[in-house]
């Protein structure tokens, strides 16, 4: 009977430690699960020039003065900070127009429009739109081209459908809506990185 109880006594100790061992295991892996969250959480984090959106004013401005070395506006309310000639991607834009919203404690970085004009040169815009699209591939997972509404071919992408970052198209200005007498054509690189329940524009 000693030996039977002996038995069954280590049969239960032997259940215990099993059991202990799964829940031991299953809490590495669920340890696990949530860095790989957290990691994946920030290397999917759109940012410009290195700066992640959702930065405070001060922090783009101070990063942007130490990169660009170009010529800045910014308006009375510290909503709009705007720089000329600024180099993307081995891509001179015209402008970039970065865009504030104030939480109340502090302006933060929302939306940034690179815009670029190449006059009646077609040919060149698209040499540096499919250039600046191959750039922007490696480093977002999603892209997706499109048609857009004045026939040019024009991309969005971001980290998935349902996170869109921004999209990479094409504008004209028609000669009859301006003094300059010719068609005028704009690269426009947008980044509005925000959860989106479509990927239609």
């Amino acid at each position: 009977m000693r030996i039977k109880n002996k038995r069954n006594a280590f049969c239960n100790t032997e259940k215990l430690q099993s059991k202990i061992d799964v829940l031991f295991h299953y809490r590495i892996i669920i340890s696990f699960l949530l860095l790989f969250n957290c990691i994946s959480s920030y290397s999917q984090q759109a940012s410009i020039y290195g700066i992640p959106f959702g930065s405070t004013f001060s922090k783009v401005e101070q990063t942007l003065d130490q990169k660009l070395f170009t010529g800045k506006y910014i308006n009375y309310d510290r909503s709009i900070l705007e720089y000329h000639d600024v180099n993307m991607a081995g891509i001179i834009f015209g402008s970039l127009i970065i865009s504030f919203n104030n939480t109340g404690t502090d302006n933060i970085m929302t939306n940034a429009r690179f815009s670029s004009c190449y006059k009646s040169n077609t040919t060149q815009l698209k040499k540096d739109r499919e250039e600046l699209s191959q750039k922007l591939s490696q480093k977002y997972s999603y892209m997706r081209s499109y048609i857009n509404p004045i026939g040019y071919k024009s991309y969005e992408f971001g980290f998935s459908e349902d996170y869109i970052v921004g999209e990479l198209s094409v504008s004209v200005l028609r000669k009859d809506q301006s003094s300059f007498g010719m068609d005028y054509y704009y690269l426009e690189l947008n980044y509005n990185p925000k959860p989106s329940d479509s990927s239609d524009l």
